[in-house]
């Protein structure tokens, strides 16, 4: 499956769009997935205890997602990471 990152995750990937293959079906298991892929993105996602930071956004086809919500095969998930400042 497709995502779309943004902020300094496009630092980290060197991409826009990256493609992951989930071992689950939910918006976590594709997050989980990418933080494989790009363990230096665990710091602009997850705290110490592997909890998605507050401030991370994650949709799935343009709608606000819980981690447990399921995906879809073409599903569209844009991660929008934590971002330093106030």
């Amino acid at each position: 499956m497709e995502l779309t990152v943004y902020g300094p995750l496009r630092a980290v990937t060197g991409e826009k769009t990256i493609t992951v293959e989930p071992d689950g079906r939910t918006v976590r298991s594709a997050i989980v997935a990418f933080v494989e892929r790009y363990p230096r993105a665990s710091t602009h996602l997850t705290d110490e205890a592997g909890t998605l930071l507050p401030s991370v956004r994650v949709q799935l086809d343009g709608d606000a997602a819980s981690l447990d919500d399921p995906l879809h095969p073409a599903a569209s998930l844009p991660l929008f990471p934590a971002l330093p400042g106030g």
